[in-house]
């Protein structure tokens, strides 16, 4: 038995549980090898599980094909978080069905244009690289509501090479968050190399 003492001071009686053999290794460098491999081992296991831990994602599911669409909520700026946390503040946000290729807007915000009882939240593995493309706007000029245009790229993305998949694109039937209809964006037959906005929130 022997007597301990916390931060504080205060002391406390505690047992011995082990004994501590003191063992001399007979080749020290085969040891400290080992120890090396060990300790990189743990670290890139660490560094996979980090990569691969899930994080909240909004799920949407596609108006046309009913693809989910899932992205990242914080790159999105938490959009749809409670009001305190919130670091943007949008209605609704435009995506693209990597399926049927349709842009169309989502959104979480009941009542709200682009609103569907499934869209939801939930915890995915990340994903790609989320690039905000531009803030759309309707033809109703009173509208205060642009609706961000997102789009999940796998590697890295060009101006160029968005402006050549957007005309592939299907624009139809696009709208705010109020329901005003979004025409094509003129970025897509500008020659001017289309500049990315930074994520909302970063």
């Amino acid at each position: 038995m022997k007597i301990l003492r916390d931060e504080t001071g205060q002391a406390f009686l505690g047992l011995a549980t082990y004994t501590q053999t003191a063992v001399r290794p007979t080749n020290s460098q085969p040891a400290a090898a080992e120890m090396r491999m060990a300790d990189a081992g743990s670290f890139a296991s660490s560094a996979l599980s980090s990569a691969a831990r899930p994080t909240q994602h909004c799920c949407f599911y596609c108006r046309y094909c009913d693809a989910v669409i899932s992205l990242p909520h914080d790159r999105l700026g938490l959009a749809f978080a409670a009001p305190a946390v919130r670091r943007t503040d949008v209605r609704a946000i435009g995506l693209i069905c990597e399926s049927c290729h349709h842009v169309a807007a989502y959104s979480l915000f009941r009542g709200t244009h682009g609103f569907d009882t499934r869209h939801k939240i939930a915890p995915l593995p990340p994903v790609g690289k989320t690039v905000l493309v531009d803030m759309l706007h309707c033809d109703e000029e009173t509208c205060t509501h642009p609706l961000p245009l997102f789009l999940i790229a796998e590697g890295e993305l060009t101006g160029d090479a968005v402006k050549d998949l957007g005309k592939a694109w299907d624009w139809d039937e696009l709208t705010c968050a109020s329901g005003h209809s979004i025409r094509r964006p003129m970025w897509l037959y500008d020659a001017k190399p289309l500049i990315f906005l930074q994520p909302l929130g970063s």
